[in-house]
């Protein structure tokens, strides 16, 4: 019974790291804007601020009175 568990979850280890192993990969193709396989501080700020600046905008569409805070039902409903 145990050992069907621990093989579980390591399975579940294992596709998590794999994610996470994607995941980077892609913000590092996305944030190496000159191709040359690694980044450098301008390019990991850009690509830091374009991503606040997508945080904001979805923040502000949950905001829906504008008062810089969000309900927790607004989301579940939009507003």
């Amino acid at each position: 019974m145990y050992k069907n568990l621990v093989e579980e979850l390591l399975d579940i280890f294992v596709v998590v790291h794999l994610l996470q192993t994607l995941c980077v990969q892609a913000m590092l193709r996305k944030a190496d804007t000159d191709k040359s396989s690694d980044i450098s501080f301008a390019e990991f700020v850009e690509y830091m601020r374009e991503h606040e600046r997508k945080l904001r905008l979805a923040f502000s569409d949950l905001d829906c009175n504008k008062d810089g805070k969000t309900a927790s039902l607004s989301l579940f409903y939009n507003c």
